[in-house]
């Protein structure tokens, strides 16, 4: 599992469940172990975002609310100052690095 992660940064909080922003970073298999480990917690209300309006097969299924991702699992974040220890690198990592500490950043992992 966690082939392809996408990074939903909440910065309204985790009770706005919108993200305006996907990072993806792709082909993350190295990191998996490193990211599972970290500090997370579910996602109680689900996500809105762009990410929504698509499927598993990546057709566009309209909006709605992401409550699991393509593994069935429910939908976990974590803190900014948690995902930047993990060192993503790159632009990725970088755009983590420049959040606020407190931001939390759903996990969605395909």
């Amino acid at each position: 599992m966690g082939v392809d992660l996408k990074l939903l940064p909440m910065r309204y909080g985790i009770g706005s469940n919108f993200s305006h922003e996907i990072i993806e970073v792709v082909r993350c298999r190295d990191m998996f172990d490193r990211i599972n480990a970290i500090p997370s917690f579910p996602v109680s209300d689900g996500s809105s975002c762009s990410l929504a309006s698509f499927d598993h097969d990546d057709v566009d299924s309209g909006q709605g609310e992401v409550v699991e991702d393509f593994y069935g699992q429910r939908l976990r974040y974590t803190l900014a100052c948690e995902l930047k220890k993990v060192g993503i690198g790159g632009p990725e990592g970088a755009f983590v690095d420049a959040l606020k500490d407190d931001v939390p950043i759903v996990l969605f992992w395909r």
